[in-house]
């Protein structure tokens, strides 16, 4: 698990590497601090992931861009462009097919909730990564309430905004009341859910 972790903070480290070289820094720009696709396309979604990289990796000592001044300021660059095109009811675009999407919102969100779940938890945080962890949180209580207004139409969007309901609608209390509310398995990545499925799936076979 040890090399398979410092393989990850390597990927990382290269990730941030990438982000930093096409990202759009013209002054002026309709896209300024956002990324260019391999397609040459620019939109929220592909700006979310990798900034959430870049945070993943400033805010970790065992990288190399630990609190690095330079990853700072790009990382804010890039959230200036995801507040920049995300509408007024929270929804964001995917901008070669759907507007004001709710599954395409979610799948933004979903990304960057544990980013923010991590920040809310240290209690010994600098006021640069609070700084992080306040945008974090305007973006996603924004989705959040964009997605009570959305619609979907297929299973992988509903896993998807329910995931993301699930830690931060306003809407619903996210506390069981009692053991008879008490859920016998939480997902909240969307992808988790196809694996339980399937686990569940192998167990009755098994019973049977």
């Amino acid at each position: 698990m040890k090399a398979h972790y410092k393989r990850i903070l390597r990927d990382a480290e290269k990730n941030v590497e990438r982000s930093l070289a096409i990202q759009d820094l013209r002054e002026g720009s309709p896209w300024h601090g956002a990324f260019s696709q391999p397609d040459g396309v620019y939109q929220a979604k592909y700006a979310i992931y990798r900034v959430s990289t870049m945070i993943a990796a400033y805010c970790n000592p065992e990288t190399k861009f630990y609190h690095d001044g330079t990853v700072l300021r790009r990382i804010h660059l890039g959230l200036d462009y995801v507040q920049r095109v995300q509408h007024e009811n929270g929804l964001f675009d995917y901008v070669t097919c759907n507007f004001f999407s709710a599954p395409d919102t979610a799948f933004c969100v979903v990304k960057i909730v544990p980013h923010l779940q991590y920040l809310t938890a240290r209690q010994d945080l600098t006021p640069e990564e609070a700084a992080i962890r306040n945008r974090l949180s305007e973006i996603i209580h924004a989705g959040a309430r964009g997605l009570l207004e959305g619609g979907f139409h297929t299973p992988n969007h509903r896993w998807a905004i329910a995931s993301v309901l699930m830690s931060w609608s306003p809407r619903y209390c996210m506390t069981p009341e009692g053991p008879e509310e008490e859920p016998d398995y939480t997902v909240r990545p969307p992808g988790e859910l196809a694996a339980l499925l399937l686990r569940l799936d192998a167990e009755v076979e098994t019973r049977a």
